[in-house]
């Protein structure tokens, strides 16, 4: 009986020691795998990176600016010269007052007025070396600048190994009477405009010898000086009665 209960108790004991190396290696083969598991996972690599998107609209518009402070106002230009005072008139010979008077022409217009007369030697063997011949006329005004007349001027220039010479004759033609005309020689530098022009400088004695009306300048003489000033050339007439 005793055996029988050995046995059993051995056989017990041997199951029971079964059961626990079974579960035991049920418990490791579990951790076996779960760590197997964990080790299989793999992470992907990192995918490329996308395009980048086209950009977003332009924003609007800034507002305008405000304007700008304006420009310092420009210096005053300067005074032009004042005219010259007219001569007194001498005392005419019936007692009344001769007033020669002094006017201006303006140089652009007696030289836009010009026209030149074709001039070419005559003699093969001349010795002229150049020539020219221009005339016009132009406006006359007082020292207030009222038109009051006309200018008529002509200059035949001669250029020779000697030099240049000018021929110049003049006529003014005054509304209120004096009508005078005058010759006279100049050499100028050069044969251009402006220095053929400057040839009317001068002082001539002229008389009025043409009668308009009831002119009182008739007959009278006076001294005629021209002087160029600028874009002007004045004449003053001084009387010599």
């Amino acid at each position: 009986m005793v055996t029988r209960r050995v046995f059993f108790l051995l056989f017990g004991l041997v199951v029971i020691a079964l059961i626990a190396l079974g579960t035991f290696q049920f418990i490791e083969a579990s951790s076996v795998h779960g760590t197997n598991a964990s080790a299989d996972v793999r992470t992907g690599a990192t995918g490329p990176t996308g395009p980048t998107g086209p950009n977003g609209p332009n924003g609007p518009a800034g507002p305008r600016g405000a304007t700008g402070p304006s420009g310092a106002q420009g210096a005053t230009g300067l005074t032009g010269a004042t005219g010259e005072r007219g001569a007194a008139g001498a005392a005419a010979s019936n007692g009344s007052t001769v007033s020669g008077g002094t006017y201006y022409v303006n140089i652009t217009e007696l030289v836009d007025s010009l026209i030149e007369i074709p001039t070419s030697n005559v003699s093969i063997s001349s010795t002229t070396l150049a020539s020219s011949d221009f005339v016009g006329s132009a406006p006359i005004y007082n020292s207030s600048n009222v038109q009051v007349g006309t200018l008529s001027a002509s200059f035949l220039s001669i250029q020779n190994p000697g030099g240049i010479s000018t021929e110049v004759t003049g006529q003014l033609t005054i509304d209120h009477g004096p009508i005078v005309a005058w010759s006279t020689s100049a050499t100028p530098i050069n044969l251009e405009l402006d220095s053929i022009i400057g040839s009317l400088d001068g002082e001539n004695r002229v008389t009025v010898t043409t009668k308009t009306a009831s002119s009182r300048f008739y007959g009278q003489s006076f001294n005629l000086v021209a002087t160029s000033s600028g874009s002007r050339i004045t004449f003053q007439f001084d009387s010599t009665n």
